[in-house]
């Protein structure tokens, strides 16, 4: 090697050490903290933002009002969601939402607290939703398939709560501290069941083997005395379903698994105990269903306690 190969070597080593660091010094530049938009300012010290942050040491979940997120100079609207994809079956179930927020800091006080004391209570933190969006109304408008697009002259004002990806929006709320108590049980009620109604669609088939496996055996089936295969049985609740598609002497025929989940789950839903269980009294696979499910919604963090209330 010639006498100044190692001069060499010495300066390109640390020209290539210097363009290290100045690349390193271009990534932290522009690297920038993350921002979470869900939560208030931490130099905003107003009444929402207290409210909205002591809603979310009680809850596990993020307080919004609005669902235009904004700190400082970012912002981003959030999806609640605005866009479906249309295909298939769901084409008639697309919708597009917009919304009418709560005006005063008033209305959102006794929103929250409603939220907070007649929902949230029943609900762990970990089956809390990311955030709740709580606003005066829900506007739906339905995707008309003739015009290619929403049609904006058939709102539907009625929903009381739409799942996004980050965010429960719920509705109704604007008169909430003027509703009688039965009329905040019955909206508490309502919220309530249609937040068990999502968490157990999106329940893993593993928690949900101790309940289909008692009735496994006759899913989505038929038997008929032609063909020699009718249960020995008078009652359909006997093999442990409340509902069939048909259920006669010389022929039966059983619904699918999750059909038979969602029938149980409403009857659960809005049937009080007492009734579902003098009712099924003489059928212990029954009472085992309802009580198998009763179970399986406690371990997904929501309390049935508040079919009581």
């Amino acid at each position: 090697m010639r006498p100044n190969s190692y001069s060499h070597i010495a300066i390109f080593l640390l020209l290539a050490l210097s363009v290290a660091c100045c690349n390193k010094e271009h990534m932290m530049v522009e690297i920038a903290p993350e921002i979470n938009l869900f939560a208030p300012d931490d130099t905003d010290h107003s009444p929402e933002a207290t409210l909205r942050r002591s809603f979310y040491e009680q809850t596990g979940a993020y307080l919004l009002f609005n669902d235009t997120l904004k700190r400082a100079d970012r912002s981003r609207v959030l999806s609640i969601p605005y866009n479906v994809t249309i295909t298939g079956s769901d084409y008639y179930e697309a919708q597009l939402y917009r919304l009418k927020y709560l005006a005063t800091i008033g209305q959102r006080t006794e929103a929250a607290n409603f939220i907070q004391n007649n929902v949230a209570k029943y609900v762990s933190k970990k089956a809390m939703p990311y955030s709740v969006l709580l606003v005066d109304t829900i506007i739906a408008y339905p995707y008309d398939r003739v015009l290619n697009t929403y049609n904006m002259e058939k709102p539907n004002n009625k929903k009381i709560t739409v799942f996004g990806m980050q965010t429960l929006a719920i509705a109704h709320l604007s008169d909430i501290g003027t509703k009688n108590q039965e009329e905040q049980k019955k909206l508490a009620r309502t919220i309530l069941n249609n937040m068990v109604n999502e968490i157990m669609s999106h329940t893993p088939e593993k928690d949900l083997a101790s309940f289909y496996a008692i009735s496994a055996a006759y899913y989505d089936k038929s038997f008929s005395k032609e063909e020699g295969n009718l249960p020995n049985v008078k009652d359909m609740r006997e093999l442990g379903f409340i509902k069939c598609y048909r259920f006669k002497p010389d022929y039966m025929s059983f619904y699918p698994a999750e059909r038979d989940l969602k029938t149980f789950l409403k009857v659960l839903l809005d049937t009080p105990e007492a009734e579902w269980q003098s009712k099924n009294k003489e059928f212990p696979l029954v009472i085992q269903k309802f009580e198998l499910l009763n179970q399986i919604i406690e371990k997904r963090g929501i309390s049935l306690e508040y079919l009581n209330m």
